[in-house]
Formats: C-alpha cells, structure tokens, sequence
C-alpha cells in the first residue's frame, strides 16, 4: 500500500554551539530526486566568515552552497576535473543582512527544480541551483570563520512515501539518455524513491535501505545492486553482495515490502553470471537485464548496446533495459 498519507519525520539533529572550523551532520544517503535539506542556527553577523550547507562536501557526488556575508555560490564535486570542486551557478549578490538568525533550505526536485531559499531576519533569497549533485554522502553544514548557536538539521525526502523504491548505481540516472531511469522519467512514471551513485556497493546500499525503512515502507523495493560486486573468475556469488541480498530479503519480509531482483549484465570486464544465476533459482520476482541485452549470448551484449568503457550501457542499451523492466514490472507504471 502506497504511504502517500503518511507523515514522514525527517532525520535531525540539534548542536547547541557550532564553531569555526566544526560541522553538524546527518547519516550519509544516496537518494537522487525529491529532496529537502533545511539548516537553522543563530548568529551575531556572518563578518567575513561563511557558512556552507549541502549533501557532501568535498567528495565524489556531493553538491553544497557557500554562505558569505555578501554572496552565495554553488558546487558540485568531480573526481575527474581540475579543480575537483566546480561552480554549478554564477556566484551572485544576495542582498542579505546575514545577523540574528538564518535558514537555509536547498531542495533537490527533478520536474520542479534545484533551489535554495536563504531566509535572515532582514527578508529572503531565493538561488537556482540547477544539477546540483548532492546524493552522495552526508546532509551537513559547516561553520567557518563565523560562530553559531542553536543549529537544527533536517533532511527529508517526499520520495519517502512512494510506492516503489529502486536502489542500485550509476546505471540508475533519471538525468542521462544512456541510464535507463532517464526514460522512466520522460514517460511521466516518477512515483519512486531513486537512490543510486556511481560506483556503488551491495554492502553499502544495505545500510542505506536499512536507514530508509525507519521513515517509510513501500509496497515493492527493488535491488539492482551487483556490478561493483562483480564475481572474477569465481562459481560462487560475490559474498558481500549475497550477504547484502539475504539482508535486504529479510528486511522486505519483516516489513511487508514485496522484493524485487535483477540480473547484472555481464560485461567484457566485469562477470556476473554467478550472481545472474542465484537471483533465477532464488524464487523471487527479478528484472532479467542480463537477458535484455544479449548478455546471456555474448559478454559484449548485442551490437550497439554497450558503451566505450565496456561496463554501462549506450543509449540503445538503456532503452533495452527499460524496456525490461516495463516487461517484467509493470508496475513501475504509475504516474
């Protein structure tokens, strides 16, 4: 049963004084979409000190804004770029007089926008922050050169009360024509939690899920996770990835929550097949993405399908595992 009129109690945390150089922060969560991080604190005035709030800093995946007396910015964290910490939005003039109190709100919405609001006692300001990352990481805020008092943080995620709820890796992208999700979203079918970051781990997604079931229950979960489990030249499933799997399985059972699997397409790099094997005798509902590819003929999937790096899929093999899951659950299609 869908949880859409269930009140969900966000995760805070309350710090009496906050100083320069120290930071409050939440448990670490990789949710994608439907977003909201809020952090209050007092103050005398912000002088030339900053104030930074975001999901991740400093860290692959992880977005923040900076608070100055005068300006705020935006970032998102590339391992791949020089510098790693890129701008995402024009550094702009808030027109603040940051002093007795301030609020700042960053929410992360696919179909409504990425923005924060910055509220003082001298009025608000509100800052497009389009593609911030923040979906990796902890929800944090960091005082520097500036001291605080009285500091809430909060995150939440409406995505908390949807039906389904999909966890995997960076194949699971709503943003990029050759991840699959992306087509679940032009087709209007959003009603998910989409938690997912690149190189993610069976034996870190748990804890993840773990965390998400003490805030909401939906009626079908789904774990994509194995391709950075991958099985060498072994027979056996990958064992963080089975021990991962067992523990998801015995948290749907104790919650209700119908599971469902996926088989991980074999690649020319990465080898699946025992963990493939295990989810077809499991006896459990799964996605068969290996098949959806060809996979199951030839390492290097049907023609056109794979990209370049021989791991993710091309835009023809996104639209193959979309397809997929349309066909082996239909009941992603809810809008």
């Amino acid at each position: 049963m869908s949880n859409k009129k269930r009140i969900i109690t966000p995760f805070s945390i309350t710090q009496r004084t906050l100083s320069s150089g120290e930071r409050i922060e939440l448990p670490q969560n990789t949710i994608k979409d439907k977003t909201r991080l809020s952090f209050t604190a007092r103050l005398d005035s912000l002088g030339e000190g900053r104030i930074i709030v975001g999901h991740g800093y400093d860290q692959p995946n992880g977005g923040w804004i900076e608070i100055t007396e005068r300006e705020v910015s935006a970032f998102n964290f590339y391992s791949w770029k020089d510098p790693k910490a890129q701008p995402i939005a024009e550094k702009t003039q808030h027109g603040l007089d940051i002093s007795e109190f301030i609020t700042v709100i960053i929410d992360k919405d696919y179909q409504r926008g990425d923005y924060a609001r910055i509220t003082t006692a001298a009025g608000s300001f509100t800052y497009p922050v389009s593609g911030i990352s923040g979906y990796d990481g902890s929800p944090l805020a960091i005082a520097d050169g500036v001291s605080l008092s009285d500091c809430i943080l909060n995150f939440t995620s409406e995505a908390y009360a949807a039906p389904i709820w999909l966890y995997g890796d960076s194949y699971l992208n709503h943003a990029d024509s050759v991840r699959w999700p992306y087509y679940l979203y032009q087709d209007g079918y959003t009603d998910v939690l989409l938690a997912a970051y690149p190189g993610e781990n069976s034996q870190r997604a748990i804890i993840d899920f773990e965390l998400a079931v003490t805030r909401g229950t939906p009626e079908f979960a789904l774990w994509l996770l194995g391709m950075n489990n991958g099985e060498g030249e072994s027979a056996e499933p990958n064992p963080y990835w089975l021990a991962a799997t067992e523990r998801f399985l015995a948290i749907c059972k104790e919650k209700g929550i119908t599971p469902i699997l996926a088989t991980i397409p074999t690649t020319p790099k990465i080898n699946n097949a025992p963990k493939n094997e295990w989810v077809r005798r499991s006896g459990y509902r799964y996605i068969d993405f290996n098949r959806a590819v060809g996979a199951d003929i030839s390492p290097s999937w049907y023609s056109g399908m794979l990209s370049e790096d021989q791991v993710h899929p091309a835009a023809l093999g996104a639209q193959a595992l979309y397809a997929r899951v349309l066909t082996d659950f239909p009941e992603i299609m809810r809008r």
